[in-house]
């Protein structure tokens, strides 16, 4: 299952302007929790290409902080369900 556009673009909005600090959140966790494979990846580029003006770009060494939260999500709801 796929996470809609909104949400996709939420987690974009809060992972651009908090950075790795949004991993942390909840309603970030959830949304992550939400994105198929294809979709994370699609995020994380997103994230490595973002423009200065807009928000910082991520550097590689984050971008694995977020891999490493999704996978994690992921194991936690295969583990509960």
């Amino acid at each position: 299952m796929s996470a809609a556009s909104s949400t996709v673009e939420a987690l974009m909005l809060g992972l651009g302007e908090r950075g790795t600090a949004a991993l942390t959140e909840p309603k970030v966790r959830h949304r992550i929790s939400d994105l198929d494979e294809v979709q994370l990846h699609a995020v994380a580029e997103r994230l490595e290409k973002l423009r200065p003006e807009i928000a910082r770009s991520w550097t590689p060494g984050e971008i694995e902080s977020l891999a490493t939260a999704w996978v994690d999500l992921q194991q936690h709801h295969e583990r509960t369900s």
